[in-house]
Formats: structure tokens, C-alpha cells, sequence
């Protein structure tokens, strides 16, 4: 994870969408700039400084200048990608996700003595870090993002003499949009790591819950990921959370469609999907189980 202050404006250098054929293939090579791939369709694989990287449609990933990386896509599932380079006139650090779960709790606490006298007046909140993982999934931010990509590339091919400032904004939004994700993605760390009460395993478990919740999971697939026996984590969740790992999947799939009923415009078929089920009776059944009424009952 790199985290740096947004005080000056990034600049970005390239902007663009690729289609990839079922051969692609990118050679090791050590790039200059700062680069942002976002993947709308198909599957990709990225060596980034020896570690493996699988990007699949709706992931995100960030290279860093003079990281030495070679990418190719996956024959069977070619990618279609959106690309950003940029540079960035600020220090940037790498960091520890345990560092950084600290030094957001800090700046969450300081909130709590920001009063607003006033309901129209932005409060004097001292917080320009940003903060970008390697990998992430964009989640409920996908559409929003890719949205200003294909305005970001428009404006590009429109030229006129305010386009960089709108360029750089929209690059700007991005980035904490990004943000917001690697805060999503600590969240989890900063509710469970007060008082050390929950076995780490556990976080982890919870952790990868939140990052795949969209996907396809299984219990097979949280024990695989952390090398546990099933009935193990079973008996850690029942214990700890009084649930097993598959209702923890299911509540927070639901509070997550909640979210997205409650303040955006998607169908209940489409939030099904973003929320990891593909099938939205099932979802419509699960949702008035746990909620105790109907999507549409809830929205409105």
C-alpha cells in the first residue's frame, strides 16, 4: 500500500482503453510513471516484483514507477482494460496495512470533536491522504469509476483549453474513490483489533469475506485461503460471532444491498449481481428473511 497527500494536483500522462487478443503479452519491462489498470471485462495476470497478480473483470491495479512488472491476459477470457498513467509532485510512502489502520482510527477519533454550527458549513477536517492497495476490487464503486473513465477519455478526445484541469479532476476523484476502498478494506481491522478479542484467524476470514463478498465464494474457499479445516472455522465463527461463516456471508452481502437500495438507482436484479448472487430470487427470499420485508418494501 502507498500512501500520499493530495495537496498538489497529479498530472496524468496517458489515458486510454485496450482490448486485448487472446495472445497479449506484456515483456518485463520498469515503467516511469505511476499506472492505474482497471479491468471492465475478461481476465489478466500481472508479475509484479516476483509476486503473482490475478485481476479479473471489476479489479483494479496499481503499478509503481520503477517496479518491474510483465502482464499477460488469459487466453480463454481475453481482457479489456481502461489504463491511466500519472505522476504525482508529492512524497509518496509505502506503508503496512497494520500502520495505516492505526493512523486512520486516530484521524476517525478526531472527528468526534468536529462540530458543525451549522448544517450548510463544511467542517475543518485536517485529512488529505490518500491511500491506494495494489490490487483491490471496485465493488459498489465500479460503475461510478468507469463512468469517469469513458468521461475522462472523451474529454480527452475533445480537447479544449480547460480539458486538463477537467481531466486532472476527474483523475482526482478517482484516486479518493480508491481511497474510500482501502479504508473499506481496514474497516474491517479497526472494528476487530480493539482489545485483541478476535483470533486472527478469524480476521482474516472476515477479511477476505469483504473483499470477495461480490464473487462466487464458498466455505471451501475461506478455508483454501487461510489453510484451516472447515469445521474449524465453523466452530471459531459460532463461538465468536454466533453465526457460521456462510450467515456472515449472507448478513453482509444484505447489509451491503441495503446500502446500495438506500442511494443508488440499480435494479434489484443488478444489486443482486453486485452484491455476489446470481440469482434474485434467492435474493428477494434472503433479503426479506434477514430484513423481515422485500427490497422494494425497503427502498421506498
Amino acid at each position: 500500500m502507498i500512501c500520499f497527500e493530495l495537496v498538489e494536483f497529479p498530472r496524468i500522462v496517458l489515458i486510454g482503453r485496450r482490448i486485448c487478443d487472446p495472445i497479449w503479452e506484456y515483456s518485463p519491462c520498469c515503467i516511469q510513471n505511476y499506472e492505474l489498470i482497471f479491468i471492465y471485462q475478461g481476465d489478466a495476470y500481472f508479475l509484479i516484483d516476483d509476486e503473482l497478480h490475478i485481476a479479473h473483470t471489476g479489479d483494479c491495479v496499481l503499478l509503481k514507477p520503477s517496479q518491474i512488472f510483465s502482464a499477460k491476459t488469459n487466453p480463454k477470457n481475453p481482457c479489456k482494460y481502461y489504463i491511466i498513467h500519472f505522476q504525482l509532485n508529492c512524497p509518496v510512502k509505502r506503508i503496512e496495512m497494520d500502520f495505516t489502520t492505526t493512523q486512520i482510527k486516530q484521524a476517525m477519533e478526531s472527528y468526534d470533536y468536529k462540530e458543525m454550527t451549522d448544517a450548510f458549513e463544511m467542517p475543518h477536517i485536517e485529512f488529505k491522504e490518500i491511500y491506494l492497495l495494489q490490487q483491490c476490487y471496485l465493488g459498489i464503486y465500479k460503475g461510478t469509476i468507469f463512468d469517469i473513465l469513458e468521461k475522462t477519455i472523451a474529454e480527452r478526445n475533445q480537447l479544449t483549453l480547460s480539458s486538463e484541469l477537467m481531466i486532472t479532476s476527474y483523475l482526482c476523484e478517482i484516486l479518493i474513490l480508491l481511497s474510500r476502498l482501502a479504508f473499506e478494506t481496514l474497516n474491517i481491522d479497526i472494528a476487530f483489533n480493539q482489545g485483541n478479542a478476535m483470533p486472527r484467524v478469524l480476521q482474516e476470514a472476515i477479511f477476505y469475506i469483504h473483499y470477495n463478498y461480490m464473487k462466487q465464494i464458498s466455505l471451501q474457499d475461506i478455508c483454501g485461503h487461510l489453510n484451516v479445516s472447515p469445521q474449524y472455522l465453523i466452530r471459531i465463527f459460532k463461538t465468536k460471532l454466533h453465526r457460521t461463516p456462510i450467515q456472515y456471508i449472507n448478513l453482509f452481502r444484505i447489509s451491503r444491498a441495503k446500502e446500495l437500495l438506500k442511494h443508488t438507482t440499480l435494479s434489484i436484479k443488478e444489486i443482486a449481481c453486485e452484491v455476489g448472487i446470481d440469482n434474485p430470487y434467492y435474493f428477494y427470499r434472503l433479503f426479506k428473511k434477514l430484513v423481515n420485508m422485500t427490497p422494494t418494501e425497503f427502498r421506498i
